[in-house]
Protein backbone atom coordinates (compact mmCIF):
# COMPACT_ATOMS: atom_id res chain seq x y z
CA UNK A 1 0.00 0.00 0.00
CA UNK A 2 1.46 3.39 -0.97
CA UNK A 3 1.91 6.24 1.52
CA UNK A 4 -1.08 8.25 0.24
CA UNK A 5 -3.44 5.35 0.82
CA UNK A 6 -1.94 4.80 4.25
CA UNK A 7 -2.48 8.42 5.21
CA UNK A 8 -6.12 8.25 4.10
CA UNK A 9 -6.86 5.16 6.14
CA UNK A 10 -8.97 6.07 9.16
CA UNK A 11 -9.82 3.94 12.13
CA UNK A 12 -13.50 3.40 12.87
CA UNK A 13 -14.83 2.96 16.39
CA UNK A 14 -17.95 1.12 15.20
CA UNK A 15 -18.41 -1.83 12.89
CA UNK A 16 -21.74 -0.44 11.58
CA UNK A 17 -22.47 -4.00 10.49
CA UNK A 18 -26.07 -4.37 9.31
CA UNK A 19 -27.99 -7.45 10.41
CA UNK A 20 -30.88 -9.56 9.17
CA UNK A 21 -33.83 -10.42 11.41
CA UNK A 22 -32.49 -13.99 11.55
CA UNK A 23 -29.23 -12.67 13.02
CA UNK A 24 -30.84 -10.30 15.54
CA UNK A 25 -33.83 -11.31 17.70
CA UNK A 26 -34.06 -7.67 18.83
CA UNK A 27 -34.45 -6.46 15.25
CA UNK A 28 -36.94 -9.23 14.47
CA UNK A 29 -39.11 -8.33 17.46
CA UNK A 30 -38.93 -4.62 16.63
CA UNK A 31 -39.96 -5.16 13.02
CA UNK A 32 -42.91 -7.30 14.12
CA UNK A 33 -44.01 -4.51 16.47
CA UNK A 34 -43.85 -2.08 13.56
CA UNK A 35 -46.08 -4.39 11.49
CA UNK A 36 -48.49 -4.77 14.41
CA UNK A 37 -48.53 -0.98 14.85
CA UNK A 38 -49.98 -0.55 11.35
CA UNK A 39 -51.91 -3.82 11.24
CA UNK A 40 -50.14 -5.39 8.26
CA UNK A 41 -47.09 -5.20 6.00
CA UNK A 42 -48.97 -3.28 3.31
CA UNK A 43 -49.75 -0.36 5.63
CA UNK A 44 -46.22 -0.32 7.02
CA UNK A 45 -44.84 -0.21 3.47
CA UNK A 46 -47.09 2.73 2.60
CA UNK A 47 -46.09 4.59 5.77
CA UNK A 48 -42.39 4.64 4.83
CA UNK A 49 -42.96 5.33 1.14
CA UNK A 50 -42.20 1.89 -0.29
CA UNK A 51 -43.91 1.28 -3.62
CA UNK A 52 -44.12 -2.47 -3.05
CA UNK A 53 -44.52 -4.79 -0.08
CA UNK A 54 -41.64 -6.96 -1.25
CA UNK A 55 -39.08 -4.77 0.48
CA UNK A 56 -40.34 -5.75 3.92
CA UNK A 57 -41.04 -9.34 2.91
CA UNK A 58 -37.40 -9.61 1.81
CA UNK A 59 -36.38 -8.25 5.22
CA UNK A 60 -38.73 -10.66 7.02
CA UNK A 61 -37.25 -13.60 5.11
CA UNK A 62 -33.70 -12.34 5.82
CA UNK A 63 -32.96 -11.78 2.14
CA UNK A 64 -32.21 -8.15 2.97
CA UNK A 65 -30.67 -6.43 5.97
CA UNK A 66 -32.25 -3.53 7.83
CA UNK A 67 -30.36 -0.35 7.01
CA UNK A 68 -30.20 2.88 9.02
CA UNK A 69 -32.46 4.86 6.66
CA UNK A 70 -35.22 2.24 6.90
CA UNK A 71 -34.78 2.23 10.68
CA UNK A 72 -35.19 6.01 10.79
CA UNK A 73 -38.28 5.88 8.57
CA UNK A 74 -39.93 3.19 10.70
CA UNK A 75 -39.13 5.09 13.90
CA UNK A 76 -40.65 8.21 12.36
CA UNK A 77 -43.71 6.40 11.03
CA UNK A 78 -44.40 4.81 14.44
CA UNK A 79 -43.53 8.11 16.18
CA UNK A 80 -40.90 6.43 18.32
CA UNK A 81 -42.87 3.31 19.25
CA UNK A 82 -40.23 1.27 17.38
CA UNK A 83 -36.73 2.66 17.87
CA UNK A 84 -33.97 3.07 15.29
CA UNK A 85 -31.44 1.25 17.50
CA UNK A 86 -33.78 -1.72 17.89
CA UNK A 87 -34.04 -2.21 14.12
CA UNK A 88 -30.38 -1.46 13.41
CA UNK A 89 -28.61 -2.38 16.68
CA UNK A 90 -24.98 -2.33 15.45
CA UNK A 91 -25.16 1.05 13.74
CA UNK A 92 -23.47 4.03 15.40
CA UNK A 93 -26.43 6.33 16.08
CA UNK A 94 -24.41 8.91 18.04
CA UNK A 95 -24.22 11.20 14.98
CA UNK A 96 -28.00 11.29 14.53
CA UNK A 97 -29.68 13.21 17.36
CA UNK A 98 -32.68 11.76 19.22
CA UNK A 99 -36.05 13.13 18.17
CA UNK A 100 -39.13 14.01 20.22
CA UNK A 101 -41.70 12.18 18.08
CA UNK A 102 -44.57 13.38 20.33
CA UNK A 103 -44.15 16.81 18.71
CA UNK A 104 -45.09 15.50 15.26
CA UNK A 105 -48.63 16.06 14.04
CA UNK A 106 -48.26 14.65 10.52
CA UNK A 107 -45.81 12.41 8.71
CA UNK A 108 -45.69 13.90 5.24
CA UNK A 109 -44.72 11.85 2.21
CA UNK A 110 -41.26 10.78 1.12
CA UNK A 111 -40.10 12.37 -2.14
CA UNK A 112 -36.93 10.26 -2.53
CA UNK A 113 -35.29 12.99 -4.62
CA UNK A 114 -31.55 13.14 -3.93
CA UNK A 115 -28.86 15.01 -5.87
CA UNK A 116 -25.17 14.81 -6.59
CA UNK A 117 -23.01 17.92 -6.25
CA UNK A 118 -22.94 18.13 -10.06
CA UNK A 119 -26.73 18.09 -10.34
CA UNK A 120 -27.53 20.78 -7.76
CA UNK A 121 -25.39 23.87 -7.13
CA UNK A 122 -26.89 24.43 -3.68
CA UNK A 123 -25.97 20.91 -2.59
CA UNK A 124 -22.45 21.43 -3.93
CA UNK A 125 -21.99 24.68 -1.99
CA UNK A 126 -23.41 23.16 1.21
CA UNK A 127 -21.18 20.08 1.02
CA UNK A 128 -18.12 22.23 0.32
CA UNK A 129 -18.96 24.24 3.45
CA UNK A 130 -19.03 21.00 5.41
CA UNK A 131 -15.55 20.17 4.12
CA UNK A 132 -14.35 23.68 5.02
CA UNK A 133 -15.89 23.33 8.50
CA UNK A 134 -13.55 20.41 9.25
CA UNK A 135 -10.64 21.85 7.30
CA UNK A 136 -10.26 19.14 4.68
CA UNK A 137 -11.75 16.05 3.07
CA UNK A 138 -9.83 13.97 5.60
CA UNK A 139 -11.27 16.00 8.47
CA UNK A 140 -14.86 15.46 7.32
CA UNK A 141 -14.16 11.76 6.69
CA UNK A 142 -12.82 11.38 10.24
CA UNK A 143 -15.85 13.17 11.68
CA UNK A 144 -18.16 10.83 9.76
CA UNK A 145 -16.08 7.87 11.01
CA UNK A 146 -15.40 6.65 7.48
CA UNK A 147 -12.48 4.25 7.07
CA UNK A 148 -11.06 6.25 4.16
CA UNK A 149 -11.56 9.53 2.31
CA UNK A 150 -12.97 7.88 -0.80
CA UNK A 151 -16.65 8.20 0.18
CA UNK A 152 -16.41 11.95 0.74
CA UNK A 153 -14.36 12.33 -2.45
CA UNK A 154 -17.06 10.50 -4.42
CA UNK A 155 -19.66 13.00 -3.20
CA UNK A 156 -17.41 15.96 -4.09
CA UNK A 157 -16.88 14.63 -7.62
CA UNK A 158 -20.58 13.94 -8.16
CA UNK A 159 -20.31 10.15 -8.19
CA UNK A 160 -22.54 9.65 -5.13
CA UNK A 161 -25.81 11.36 -4.24
CA UNK A 162 -26.31 13.07 -0.88
CA UNK A 163 -29.05 11.16 0.94
CA UNK A 164 -31.01 12.11 4.08
CA UNK A 165 -28.93 10.06 6.52
CA UNK A 166 -25.70 11.74 5.40
CA UNK A 167 -27.47 15.11 5.52
CA UNK A 168 -28.58 14.50 9.11
CA UNK A 169 -25.09 13.41 10.15
CA UNK A 170 -23.44 16.49 8.64
CA UNK A 171 -26.02 18.80 10.20
CA UNK A 172 -25.32 17.19 13.57
CA UNK A 173 -21.54 17.29 13.20
CA UNK A 174 -21.53 20.94 12.11
CA UNK A 175 -24.11 21.81 14.78
CA UNK A 176 -26.44 23.25 12.18
CA UNK A 177 -23.81 25.24 10.27
CA UNK A 178 -24.72 23.08 7.27
CA UNK A 179 -28.37 22.03 7.34
CA UNK A 180 -30.17 18.89 6.21
CA UNK A 181 -32.38 20.97 3.90
CA UNK A 182 -29.36 22.40 2.07
CA UNK A 183 -27.83 18.98 1.48
CA UNK A 184 -31.05 17.18 0.61
CA UNK A 185 -33.42 19.98 -0.51
CA UNK A 186 -36.25 17.93 -2.04
CA UNK A 187 -36.51 15.36 0.75
CA UNK A 188 -39.67 15.56 2.86
CA UNK A 189 -38.25 16.61 6.23
CA UNK A 190 -41.66 16.93 7.95
CA UNK A 191 -41.06 13.67 9.83
CA UNK A 192 -37.85 15.12 11.27
CA UNK A 193 -38.68 18.22 13.33
CA UNK A 194 -36.16 21.09 13.59
CA UNK A 195 -33.39 20.59 16.15
CA UNK A 196 -31.99 23.36 18.36
CA UNK A 197 -28.24 22.84 17.90
CA UNK A 198 -27.43 25.63 20.37
CA UNK A 199 -28.56 23.28 23.15
CA UNK A 200 -26.78 20.24 21.75
CA UNK A 201 -23.62 18.70 23.15
CA UNK A 202 -23.14 16.67 19.96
Amino acid sequence: MDENKKSNKIQSTKSNELVTVAESPVAAEALQRAIDYFGNVFRLSNSVGFKRNGNFYDILSSKKRIGPLIALKVEAATKGYVKRHELCPNYDWSLVPPTDWSSINEKGEQTHMYYTTLEHDGVKKAFNRAVEYFGSVTGLSRALQYESCSRVSQVIHGKTKVGPLLALKIEALTKGHVTRQELCPDYDWLIFPPFDWSKSEC
